[in-house]
């Protein structure tokens, strides 16, 4: 196990690591079952990755190796979502034919558009990028009834 030191025996691992990382379960729990938009992806990795190195250090390699291969799946799932979204906000005037935004891409959007509503702007202080705020605004505008907003 790379990232503890030889040193440490079991009851070191528990009382150090495990502990802890026990309780930090709950936020990948919490976090899973209740995205945010203002938590990035690398926040969610290191919530996997928590679980990850649990099943490690209990020598549980099947849920270990279940672990890695979520977190692959979320990031693939992500890098795709995100090549969606700059594809289809590439278009300066309505989508063609056979072009749409997908329902993941509006609840995005949506929640996007709440948050901002809920906490004033927050795009300066939570990160969210430029290009991602200015696929928002092009949803927007292509929308044909946006009288909810």
């Amino acid at each position: 196990m790379r990232w503890m030191p030889d040193r440490w025996d079991n009851t070191m691992r528990n009382s150090l690591y495990i502990c802890p990382a026990l309780r930090r379960l709950s936020d990948l729990c919490n976090a899973l079952a209740h995205p945010h938009p203002d938590w990035s992806l690398h926040e969610y990795d290191k919530m996997l990755c928590v679980a990850q190195k649990i099943a490690v250090v209990l020598d549980d390699e099947p849920r270990a190796a279940e672990m890695r291969a979520l977190r692959d799946q979320f990031r693939d799932e992500a890098e795709t979502t995100w090549a969606e979204i700059q594809r289809l906000s590439s278009y300066e005037h309505k989508l063609p034919p056979g072009k749409e935004w997908k329902p993941h891409h509006e609840r995005l959007f949506v929640s996007f558009i709440r948050w901002d509503r809920v906490t004033g702007d927050p795009a300066a202080k939570t990160g969210i990028p430029e290009d991602l705020r200015a696929a928002v605004a092009r949803w927007l505008s292509q929308e044909e009834d946006n009288s909810w907003v």
